[in-house]
């Protein structure tokens, strides 16, 4: 596997978990998805539009809509995700809006705005310059060389990624080694945790985080 460079700094956000912070949520979600429509504007109408079921032990706790447009030789998906379950006493609830721009099967921009009652706002900044991708999130700055995939694993493209840019928390994962049987790739991350993919031809089906043998989330396309 390629080696690639990675320099990283961090810094934590407050948990909230009153009523109004979760409906506060709520709003900052729709502020965020028209802030991020607004960047494929010149797009026109959307060329397709793909739906998923996240889940978690079981359970559909969420979905993810993605609409994809194509703008003059750029893929450009905008995202949403709504998420909610409980945890032991705590009422989780997350929405995000993403836009990614893609060229030639290679991510080239990463815009997401987070809100979420656990761990409070995250907006992420990524752009590939000269080969170099410069991210920032909230404003704290990580470099990388690898060829990036996001986190939000709309896109078979998803199979060739050196990395995967955690859109939750902006953290870069590297991907140590990857297998093939059939439809179903592999990837192995290093901390250890396997993406599995399953495609069909260019069309992603669904991925999976597999950690030690147990299935922690799946994303599960259902267009």
């Amino acid at each position: 596997m390629r080696s690639f460079k990675v320099h990283r700094r961090w810094s934590l956000a407050p948990s909230i978990f009153s009523t109004a912070f979760l409906l506060s949520i709520v709003l900052a979600s729709h502020a965020a998805a028209a802030r991020l429509e607004s960047r494929v504007a010149e797009c026109g109408a959307a060329r397709e539009s793909l739906t998923f079921d996240i889940i978690r032990k079981g359970k559909t706790i969420g979905t993810q809509i993605v609409e994809v447009y194509d703008c003059d030789g750029v893929n450009a998906a905008v995202i949403n995700v709504d998420i909610a379950f409980r945890m032991a006493l705590l009422r989780i609830k997350a929405t995000q809006s993403v836009v990614e721009k893609w060229r030639d099967g290679s991510m080239i921009s990463f815009h997401s705005e987070r809100s979420a009652s656990f761990s409070g706002d995250t907006i992420i900044e990524a752009n590939r310059i000269d080969g170099v991708w410069n991210i920032f999130t909230n404003g704290s700055l990580e470099t990388s060389d690898a060829r990036l995939a996001s986190s939000a694993y709309w896109t078979a493209d998803l199979v060739h990624a050196e990395a995967v840019l955690n859109i939750d928390t902006g953290e870069l994962i590297p991907i140590v080694d990857r297998s093939r049987d059939g439809d179903v790739y592999e990837l192995l991350r290093s901390d250890g945790k396997i993406l599995r993919i399953v495609v069909a031809g260019d069309r992603i089906v669904s991925t999976q985080l597999v950690n030690a043998g147990e299935i922690e989330i799946s994303f599960v396309r259902t267009d």
